[in-house]
């Protein structure tokens, strides 16, 4: 996340281009790089999404169980 800022502060350096061509080599650049970035937030929130997946399978079990089990007896 704290890359996306670093990746734009290179508008920048791209006022200290001297030829077109190299001002396009710098905008494709940045592109890839953004367009990589992205892709990296969006594989942790599909990664986020089978964990929260992953946790609810193994514990939607023992939630039913609970429900079923006999209370504690009271005492005191």
């Amino acid at each position: 996340m704290l890359a996306l800022p670093i990746s734009s502060a290179g508008l920048v350096v791209l006022e200290k281009t001297t030829s077109r061509f190299e001002g396009f080599i710098f905008i494709l650049g940045q592109a890839v790089v953004c367009a990589v970035l992205l892709e990296i937030l969006h594989d942790q929130m599909l990664q986020t999404e089978r964990l929260l997946h992953s946790f609810n399978v193994i514990f939607d079990d023992v939630k039913d169980k609970i429900k079923t089990y006999p209370p504690r007896p009271y005492c005191c």
